[in-house]
């Protein structure tokens, strides 16, 4: 067989066809895998679908289970809270407590809760509980500006004291009695044995350091407040020391913890209840807690939360709050009230000066703090006067009703006598002239002698008047230490400003503007006051905000120095020093043109210049280039080109005077006496012993 056939016959045996049963065969066979494969897919799908379902159901039930738990542990975390305080009660004393409520919230829905004190105490109050030898303790309210005091105050007694406050700014000291049937609905807590509680509201700002010192030097109890979002501040400090010197217990209310972020709130729950709801802001709340107690500890104090404290004697307690939205402020009052509800009841006489006001329909009379004894009317009272001892009979004794704050105007309730402790306006002769942090005494009694705070008056300067002694003595302050350059004050007074003011003014008118002037804080002026001022061009600052005052007078005062300045500027003359640089002289004769090494003070335009050897004023500087420039100042240390012009034309350089001589301002007792006395401001250290220096070259005096 020859090779091509070969070929042929190999290549005709592979392509044979497959056999049909075969092909048939193999079909099947994948149909059957494909069917397998999607049966096993259907089949994870379905075991997929219930694992997540299974992983659902087990999630629910984690969730509830951790629900359960974290209820579980709050209740027991509240309870243990509650007898840490002393205020954990079993179901039977709630029911009781529940019952007592409904009755004092009926009481005060049908009638008037003032005129029905004894019958709502009657109600509410356990004989068995109450100790009538126990007095109301004296709770302060301290801290920075704007923390939030008298806020919390309001949320306490249901007012709105804050909102009605100049700026919503503390300018005052007020005294707030909050009887014991209103303690228990905003502290929830029936254990209170005290009668009620003595607040006494502080101002933040700095100026008001002695209403501070003085509220905190007769109070048992003090809270600090501080904001959550700022820390410690400046007077916060400062309110802290006054309680450590003082010996007084204290809290720290860490306000404004509404503020912090994604927080919900639920109107005067328990902080510990809030918290425990707030879980997306707990993390904040907790890195700044670190923060603050971080900031006490470097005043040489340990501080923790409240029901983590269980060394109350070497720690003190910080309990979160917010004032605005009454959370935490049940635990804060229960807190407090738990750690003062043994003080005792004295007869003997503790009565301590506030303030001295001005009342309308009243007059003249003082706010006192009654911590210990009575005080009856018609009593013979001894007090401190800047002249000596002086005494008086009680003609009234008045109150604001309870949980009205002493600074807001309201229906003063009369009483015959007033126990202590409470704020009271005791009206009678003299009291006006009475020392302000002083002690009232019965009749012949030795008195705790104060020394009286004596301002600072000058025979030029502003007249101030204020509406309380110790507005007066927070304004001085300001006036005096705080502002800068100090404002020179003339005359004080108490109350609102009469003709016979303006006209004592109009009688010592000062030759400064300025001084001429009025700085009147939170008093109205009389009509004829008024348009005599207006007449007489006395100008009167009136402000609700004691720093408002200063910014007033401040920029009054600038605009009536630079108004001298302009009057004065031809005629100042300012010392300097002058060294002629000989390669720059440019004319030698009138106009004079050379160029100066400036060596002390500045030279300006219009400066008379004199020759130090022999006494000769050369001229007035009428141009100055530096770098080719115009300026007014050629500034010490610097070399400038001077223009001096003269009036003698015979007064040649290199005759008279060259570059060995030293130039001087031309100075003379007038023109110091203008330097001192409207340009004192632009005068250096280093001036003024250059003006000496030159006087001795000068022979003047």
């Amino acid at each position: 067989m020859s090779e091509n056939k070969k070929k042929k016959k190999k290549a005709g045996t592979t392509a044979k066809p497959m056999n049909p049963m075969a092909k048939l065969a193999l079909q099947r066979i994948k149909l059957v895998e494909e069917e397998n494969a999607r049966i096993k897919a259907i089949q994870e799908e379905e075991e997929r679908k219930i694992k997540e379902e299974e992983d659902r159901e087990a999630a629910k039930l984690k969730i509830i289970e951790d629900e359960k738990e974290k209820k579980r542990k709050s209740k027991q975390d509240k309870i243990q809270a509650q007898k840490i305080a002393g205020t954990y009660k079993t179901k039977t004393e709630k029911e009781r407590i529940k019952k007592n409520k409904e009755k004092l919230e009926l009481l005060i829905k049908g009638g008037n809760v003032i005129n029905n004190v004894k019958k709502s105490t009657e109600i509410i109050i356990e004989k068995s509980l109450v100790d009538n030898n126990l007095r109301s303790p004296i709770l302060c309210i301290m801290g920075h500006v704007d923390t939030g005091k008298t806020k919390l105050l309001d949320t306490i007694r249901d007012s709105n004291v804050q909102e009605g406050e100049a700026g919503g700014i503390t300018q005052q000291i007020g005294a707030t009695f909050i009887p014991r049937e209103s303690l228990i609905i905003k502290s929830k807590f029936t254990g209170i044995k005290i009668p009620g509680v003595l607040t006494i509201d502080t101002p933040g700002h700095e100026a008001f350091a002695n209403l501070r010192s003085r509220g905190s030097s007769l109070c048992d109890v003090a809270i600090v407040v501080i904001d959550i979002v700022h820390g410690l501040e400046q007077q916060t400090i400062q309110s802290i020391n006054m309680l450590v010197e003082s010996d007084i217990k204290f809290v720290f209310a860490l306000n404004k913890i509404d503020r912090l972020y994604g927080w919900t709130t639920v109107k005067n729950r328990s902080i510990k209840e809030s918290l425990d709801e707030n879980q997306i802001s707990i993390g904040e709340f907790y890195n700044r807690l670190q923060d603050i107690t971080t900031q006490i500890m470097t005043l040489g104090l340990n501080a923790k939360l409240f029901w983590d404290n269980d060394s109350t004697e070497d720690t003190i307690s910080i309990c979160p709050i917010s004032a605005k939205t009454g959370e935490g402020v049940c635990d804060l009052l229960s807190y407090t009230i738990n750690l003062c509800q043994d003080i005792k009841f004295r007869e003997e006489l503790k009565c301590i000066i506030m303030e001295k006001t001005i009342t309308e329909g009243i007059g003249a009379s003082i706010d006192a703090i009654l911590i210990d004894g009575t005080l009856k009317k018609g009593d013979e009272i001894s007090f401190q006067t800047s002249s000596g001892i002086m005494k008086t009979t009680i003609r009234n004794l008045l109150t604001p009703p309870p949980n009205k704050e002493s600074r807001v105007k309201s229906e003063y309730i009369h009483h015959e006598s007033v126990k202590g402790s409470i704020g009271v306006k005791i009206v009678g002769y003299d009291l006006d002239k009475a020392i302000v942090g002083s002690h009232i005494v019965f009749g012949n009694q030795e008195i705790e002698m104060k020394v009286e705070t004596k301002f600072k008056l000058q025979d030029n300067g502003v007249t101030v008047f204020a509406s309380t002694q110790g507005a007066l003595e927070a304004l001085l302050q300001f006036l005096q230490n705080e502002c800068k350059p100090p404002i020179p004050v003339y005359e004080v007074y108490l109350g609102n400003i009469m003709k016979k003011h303006v006209s004592k003014m109009i009688i010592n008118k000062t030759d400064k503007k300025e001084f001429s002037s009025v700085l009147a804080f939170n008093v109205d002026i009389d009509e004829e006051a008024n348009d005599l001022a207006k007449k007489e061009g006395i100008q009167i600052f009136l402000a609700e905000i004691i720093y408002h005052l200063f910014d007033q007078f401040k920029k009054y005062r600038e605009d009536m120095i630079n108004q001298r300045k302009s009057t004065f500027r031809s005629k100042v003359v300012f010392p300097c020093s002058l060294q002629i640089l000989e390669k720059n002289v440019y004319n030698k004769k009138n106009p004079l043109i050379f160029g100066v090494k400036v060596q002390d003070g500045n030279i300006h335009l219009g400066t008379p210049i004199i020759v130090g050897e022999n006494k000769l004023v050369i001229g007035r500087v009428t141009g100055i280039q530096l770098n080719n420039k115009e300026v007014e100042v050629g500034k010490k240390g610097t070399d400038v080109c001077i223009k001096v012009e003269t009036e003698n034309t015979g007064i040649t350089y290199g005759r008279q005077f060259d570059h060995k001589n030293s130039l001087y301002s031309a100075i003379s007792r007038d023109s110091i006496n203008i330097l001192k006395e409207h340009f004192r401001d632009e005068i250096t250290k280093d001036d003024a012993q250059l003006l000496m220096k030159i006087k001795g070259i000068l022979g003047v005096n």
